[in-house]
Formats: C-alpha cells, structure tokens, sequence
C-alpha cells in the first residue's frame, strides 16, 4: 500500500438473528447488504423475491393486468413530458 494511501475496510453484514412471532415461527432480519449477497451467491436464482422492512418476501407472478398497468402508466406519464423525451419501459413476459 502506498504512503499516506487509506486502505477501504470492508464491513462485513451483520448477523441476523430470529424474532418470534405470535405462532412461534422464527423470522429472520436482513440487511440490504446481506440481502445483496444472497443474490450474488444465487440463492434467488429464478425465484423474484423483494426485501421488505428486513424481510424476504416472495413476489407475486406478473401478470396481463399488471402490464396493461405498466403500459397506462407509461402513456400517462409519455403525455406530460417534452416531446423530446422518450420513454422505455422493460417487461417480461406475463404469464
């Protein structure tokens, strides 16, 4: 490491530990950061999942509703923007 250089510590996630809950299952709480480490290792690989409020969630299938939402929305908001302006909006295939 060169003179006067600060080498940048990495912090490592902190432990979870179980909360009980009124049926005596143990939850779990993440961080952001163990949450994004999870993925990298692939434990979500193919699963859509969301991080809410330190818990891991299962997201529900999207579906036509869902897109014809998203298209709406796009629209609405295309409509109140500069012409200038372009709007791309990514989706997968509903089910």
């Amino acid at each position: 490491m060169a003179a006067g250089s600060v080498a940048k510590a990495q912090r490592r996630p902190r432990r979870t530990q179980p909360s009980p809950t009124p049926t005596g299952a143990k939850r779990y709480h993440f961080t952001p950061e163990l949450f994004e480490q999870l993925g990298e290792l692939g434990l979500f690989r193919n699963q859509r999942v969301e991080l809410i409020g330190g818990e891991i969630v299962q997201m529900a299938t999207v579906g036509p509703e869902h897109g014809s939402t998203v298209d709406q929305t796009m629209l609405s908001v295309g409509r109140r923007l500069p012409t200038k302006n372009t709007i791309f909006v990514f989706r997968t295939r509903c089910a």
